[in-house]
């Protein structure tokens, strides 16, 4: 089976998420939405792993798409490399492939074990309005390009709006059922 993993601190996750997700199920069988527990870089206002997750499950709640938590369960930083090597031991039978936004591009040769990594198959989702920069694809096995025409929004933009009681601009780019989460948990105030 060919599956796609969409990872990240989805701290929330938004929209933008979620048509990502939609355009990956496209192309693979199943789509594993995979929630980092400590991210590598420092991350302002980041909610704990365990409300990330049931945000993501919330987001994500449509069919052929799995939320994973292994990354919580492993616990401290989470690396893409060892979550590549565990998925791949752990379902040998799979075809996996890490989807990833350009913007991760310019900062993937800090990554742990980056050589190894591509290696890898990796979709990377374009914005319309950023060129495609094909030195920084150059190291990758065959990546598969995808333009990104969804809606255009960053977790840290929404975490602003919330802090600042802008719930107005919020609701318009976080799932419903996310935003409710937020309110409920109160998270990011």
């Amino acid at each position: 089976m060919k599956i796609a993993v969409f990872g990240g601190t989805f701290n929330p996750p938004h929209n933008g998420h979620v048509f990502a997700v939609r355009e990956l199920l496209k192309e693979f069988n199943s789509v594993w939405v995979m929630v980092a527990n400590t991210p590598n870089k420092s991350v302002s206002d980041l909610a704990p792993a365990s409300d990330r997750l049931k945000m993501a499950k919330r987001a994500f709640h449509f069919g052929r798409v799995e939320v994973c938590d292994d990354e919580i369960r492993r616990g401290g930083v989470s690396y893409t490399c060892d979550t590549f090597a565990e998925l791949e031991e752990r379902y040998p039978e799979h075809e996996f492939c890490w989807a990833i936004g350009s913007d991760l591009l310019e900062e993937l040769p800090q990554w742990k074990n980056c050589q190894e990594l591509y290696m890898k198959k990796f979709v990377v989702f374009f914005r319309p309005y950023i060129s495609i920069e094909r030195a920084l694809l150059a190291p990758f096995r065959n990546p598969k390009v995808i333009r990104a025409e969804g809606i255009e929004m960053s977790s840290t933009k929404l975490r602003d709006w919330v802090k600042s009681g802008n719930l107005a601009d919020a609701e318009k780019f976080l799932p419903a059922s996310v935003l409710e989460y937020v309110k409920e948990k109160k998270l990011y105030v």
